[in-house]
Order: structure tokens, then C-alpha cells, then sequence
């Protein structure tokens, strides 16, 4: 899938995000995990359905599986949403059309971040960034105020597959 590709979810596909995002919602409502909301208009449950139908059309575009985890887990232990020829890939989704790609300080690193572009049924592939460029002091910033420390690249950064694996730092 190059840069620029968009997938519109099926009904199936549409439906399979939205349990999903709720099974998420209440496995860390049961664990008692807070969120950290950076967008104040948007539910943990919104944010969540973003994140399940982004993965899956990610997956979908790029043919790969699409781990849908329904229970609870700390951002430290998650370990990435799919893996493309090998490599681990961290999904994560704005619904801002110029938005970056974000990643909390605390989290794990995996090989490759992906950005999707969307809301609903709609996601456009933004590219990939690998975590040895992302994961810098340099790219560690504080979004919002009173907020946790992020890593962040614009989109103009991000390459397509084929170009992170002819140069992989």
C-alpha cells in the first residue's frame, strides 16, 4: 500500500471495530486504566473505535492480520498491531488531515510507527517511520499542557514501505 491510499471499511469490517473498540473500553474500565485524552471533543470510547477501524484498515491494505486486542494492557507492554514481512508496526490514527504521528514516551518501541488519516470508515495510509528515527530525545515534545511527553513527526517525514526497507535507519 503506497502513501495516499485509502480504505473504506466494509460493513463487516465497520461493525468488527466498533465491538472491538467497546470490549476495550470496558476491559480497562474493569482494570481501572485511565486514559489520557489529548482531544477533549472525543470519548475514550471514540478514540478507541479510531484505533480499531484504523488497524483494520491498515491490515486490510497491506494484506497482513489484524490484532484486534480486546483486554486490557499497558501501553509499556503493547507490542505493536500487526507485522508486516517480519517487522512489528505500531498503528496509530488522527482524524486531523494535516495531523502527525504521536507516540507516548512510555511506550515500548516496535520497529515501524504507521499514521493513518481518518475517522469511521475512511482511512488514508500516511506512511511509516521507524522506531530508531522516531524514538529520539530531539523528537520528545509536550503536545498539550499539563500533558505527557511524546514522540512526533510530521507526515512530510513518513516513507513508504519500500523506501524503510532500502534504508532502514
Amino acid at each position: 500500500m503506497d502513501i495516499g491510499t485509502v480504505v473504506s471499511l466494509s460493513d463487516w469490517e465497520w461493525d468488527t471495530a466498533k465491538a472491538a473498540a467497546h470490549r476495550r473500553q470496558q476491559s480497562n474500565v474493569e482494570a481501572g486504566s485511565t486514559e489520557t485524552r489529548k482531544d477533549g471533543s472525543r470519548t475514550d470510547e471514540d478514540i478507541h473505535l479510531a484505533g480499531c477501524a484504523s488497524e483494520l484498515a491498515f491490515c486490510r491494505g497491506f494484506n497482513v492480520y489484524c490484532d484486534l486486542v480486546q483486554g486490557a494492557r499497558m501501553s509499556k507492554d503493547d507490542d505493536g498491531d500487526a507485522v508486516v514481512r517480519g517487522m512489528l508496526v505500531d498503528v496509530k490514527s488522527t482524524h486531523h488531515r494535516k495531523g502527525r504521528l504521536v507516540v507516548p514516551s512510555w511506550k515500548s518501541p516496535v520497529d515501524l510507527y504507521a499514521l493513518m488519516v481518518g475517522s469511521e470508515r475512511e482511512w488514508m495510509f500516511r506512511g511509516f517511520m521507524t522506531g530508531a528515527r522516531l524514538i529520539v530525545p530531539e523528537r520528545k515534545q509536550v503536545l498539550v499542557e499539563g500533558g505527557n511527553e511524546c514522540y512526533v513527526a510530521g507526515q512530510e517525514e513518513l516513507v513508504n514501505f519500500e523506501e524503510y526497507v532500502l534504508c532502514p535507519k
